[in-house]
């Protein structure tokens, strides 16, 4: 009597990601990681020429994900390497077993890596070290600041802070952007902030400063697991957020994340390599779904006014 799954043969992981039988896993990362940003639908250049449909960028891209899958765990690389097979009545199931690989997830793992694994490092707090000052009210010179996705909030707020009309278009250019604030005015509650390029009339390698009101920005520091958090309202701007936030946001949630504007919804996670936030939603169903959205597009509701 068989228990389990059978095993099921799969498509050779060391041919899929290009890398030899006898590759180390620090090789094996950087080829998985290279595969997939060539593959990944966005970035497909044989969809772009119209070589391969959607559905077939979409298969290619997900091969990559099951291939690493298996051989960045040296027990199913193990097994496919001795029977050319990964699943069974081992249990290990895994991508040829059952269930999409969520590529997301395995972008950013390697993205975070690829970033010295140092995410969320900043500081010795709880490590021995002298106890921290305790936090600087928002917002002070120096600090990192979101804008309000939400053009419509940026320009309710530059009114209430009687602030001129001429530089709203810059400013809704801006919207979601991230920046340094370099000057704080009390008289009218606004704040000069620097914003690095590239961004939106901003090219990379040089950068601007430009006034917002103060409640049109909000700490970066504030958003943490657990915290609760107002999705944008605008649609449009959490789409464009998505997008650039780069490869670690798949399209293929854009529809979700789309129905979710306005939306409360918690903090799951964080992921400052591409600020991004991994957040637990409710869908139309009425059943929760936990999925990534970029910072710029959320607001910490304990900061909103």
């Amino acid at each position: 009597m068989q228990f389990g799954r059978p095993p099921q043969q799969v498509a050779d992981p060391y041919k899929t990601i290009g890398v030899a039988r006898d590759a180390s896993q620090a090789e094996i990362k950087r080829a998985f990681r290279e595969k997939a940003i060539s593959t990944h639908p966005d970035r497909n250049p044989d969809l772009a020429a119209g070589k391969i449909t959607a559905d077939e960028a979409q298969d290619r891209f997900q091969a990559v994900g099951e291939a690493y899958e298996i051989l960045k765990d040296p027990a199913k690389r193990e097994q496919y390497d001795l029977t050319g097979q990964v699943g069974g009545a081992g249990g290990m199931g895994g991508p040829a077993g059952g269930g999409a690989v969520d590529m997301e997830e395995l972008l950013r793992e390697l993205m975070r890596q690829g970033m010295g694994g140092m995410g969320g490092m900043g500081g010795m707090g709880g490590m021995g070290g002298p106890q921290a000052a305790p936090p600087k009210p928002f917002p002070q010179p120096g600090m990192e600041a979101f804008i309000d996705a939400d053009v419509a909030n940026i320009h309710a707020a530059s009114r209430r802070s009687k602030m001129s009309e001429v530089r709203d278009g810059l400013r809704a250019q801006l919207a979601g952007a991230y920046g340094v604030v370099s000057i704080v005015d009390p008289r009218d509650r606004s704040v000069k902030l620097r914003i690095a390029g590239p961004a939106p009339g901003i090219p990379a390698g040089r950068a601007a400063e430009v006034w917002f009101a103060t409640d049109a920005l909000w700490d970066s520091k504030l958003l943490t697991p657990g915290r609760e958090v107002t999705i944008c309202g605008d649609e449009e701007a959490i789409l464009r957020t998505s997008r650039a936030a780069g490869i670690a946001i798949d399209r293929e949630k854009d529809t979700l994340r789309g129905a979710c504007a306005s939306n409360s919804a918690i903090c799951l996670a964080v992921d400052r390599s591409d600020n991004t936030a991994k957040l637990r939603v409710v869908t139309e169903e009425g059943k929760s779904a936990a999925i990534w959205f970029a910072i710029a597009a959320l607001r910490p509701k304990q900061n909103q006014q």
